[in-house]
Parts: structure tokens; sequence; C-alpha cells
């Protein structure tokens, strides 16, 4: 089938999306959970908390983009988070990270946000015949619980997570295994997505081409982005090919 977006044609068999700043506004919903995180796991120490939010990408209480809260899957989060506690000689780290995973799980739940009308463009491309992914650097448990809130578990064929045996993003083993689990090659597989990792993990694999999921262009043009869209509800089916 023929999938436009941004000017741009993509001659594809399926469509793979990454999760949080695609499918789910990451401001929206990350923004209080990092928050929440730095919190829990600074216990109150305010010059700790600000260390915690150069280390995963909260400045201000917002999520920074292509941060590690933003891209990075949660194993890294907590090693990172683990490993500034450590150096500030913090009594109970595994604690203090179980609470903030937890708190922040919750509110992220409670927070999210769909970006554009995700259920119907998703249900738009399976009815065309599009095998259907989710590739996505958050935890298993977490990405089901989204797609069920989205009301699209039913059409997400395969999901790789970042808690799965696979390399993590940028590395381009998570789409190829993605690919593999639709049976489709990954050069007839369109990726979705919003951050650099995103676009690098497309790159390489190499997907039929990659759309940049952003609320604003960005200032230049980087290599690998193919069509940049707002909403996943740009993505449209060529009438010839539906």
């Amino acid at each position: 089938m023929i999938i436009r977006a941004g000017g741009a044609r993509f001659d594809v068999d399926a469509v793979i999306f990454d999760k949080d700043g695609t499918l789910i506004d990451l401001l929206a919903s990350w923004s209080p959970a990092g928050q929440a995180w730095i919190e829990v796991a600074s216990g109150g120490d305010t010059k700790l908390a600000e260390e915690l939010g150069n280390v995963i990408g909260v400045h201000n209480g917002e999520v920074v983009a292509n941060g590690l809260l933003a891209a990075g899957t949660m194993g890294q989060l907590q090693s990172e988070t683990r490993a500034v506690l450590e150096h500030h000689g913090i009594v109970n780290v595994a604690g203090r990270i179980t609470r903030a995973r937890e708190l922040a799980a919750r509110i992220t739940n409670e927070h999210l946000t769909p970006i554009g009308t995700v259920a119907g463009t998703l249900q738009r491309l399976a009815t065309a015949g599009a095998k259907i992914g989710v590739v996505t650097s958050d935890d298993r448990g977490a990405t089901l619980d989204a797609l069920d809130q989205l009301g699209i578990s039913e059409l997400v064929d395969v999901i790789v997570a970042g808690d799965d045996a696979v390399a993590p993003k940028p590395s381009p083993e998570p789409l190829r295994l993605g690919a593999a689990g639709l049976g489709v090659s990954i050069e007839r597989t369109l990726y979705v997505g919003d951050s650099n990792v995103d676009r690098e993990a497309a790159l390489s694999a190499p997907a039929a081409g990659f759309v940049l999921v952003a609320s604003e262009p960005p200032k230049k043009w980087l290599p690998g982005v193919d069509a940049i869209v707002k909403s996943i509800d740009e993505l449209m089916i060529e009438a010839d090919s539906e």
C-alpha cells in the first residue's frame, strides 16, 4: 500500500510506531511523572534533585526532548538514578527507586493523553491492510496498559519493549525484531517516532522510511527524516491502494 505523510510517499506493508511522544503526549504524561520520580529519589534534597533532573532529562518540571526520560529505557533510567544516589552515599537506594518507579507509573497512567485520534488512525491503517507494531523504550507492562487505555490493543500485532532481551534503540535490532514479528521485511516497514534514537534506528535498520512526529519542525532538517507530521492523523492512504 502507499502511505503519504508530509508530501512523502511510502510503499510499505507495515507501520511500526514508537509510543511516548508519538502516540502519547510526552509532556502531558511524563513531565509530572518525571518530576515525581525526582522528588521521591532525591528524598527532598534540592541539590540532589537538580542533579537528577540534569541526568535524566527533566528541566523546570518538563521532560527534555531526546533526554534519558524521553528516549531511554526504564532500565537505563534506573541505572543512572542509582549511580547518582550511590555517589551521594544514599542509603536504601533500591527502595527509593522502587517507590519512584511505582509513583511515576501511576502518574503517567493518570495523565495519559493521546496525540490526535490514535485509535481512529490505527483502525484506518488496519482496515486498509497494514500490519501494525509498536517499538518502544518503555517496559512491556506499561506499554500494554497504555495501549489498553488508548483502545488500540486489538489493532497492534507486535510489541517490542525496552525490557525485552534486545539492544535498545538507537540499535536497529528492536525495529528488525518488530518487522520480523509482523512477517514483513524491514525494507517494507515504515517507522514513526519522535526522537533522535528513533530516527537513528530507522536509518540503520534500514526501514522503508522514517516519519517524525513533532509539534514544531526542527530548526534544521535531519538525515533520515523523510517527513514531519504533528500527529499520526496525517498518515494518509492513497485511495487506489486501499
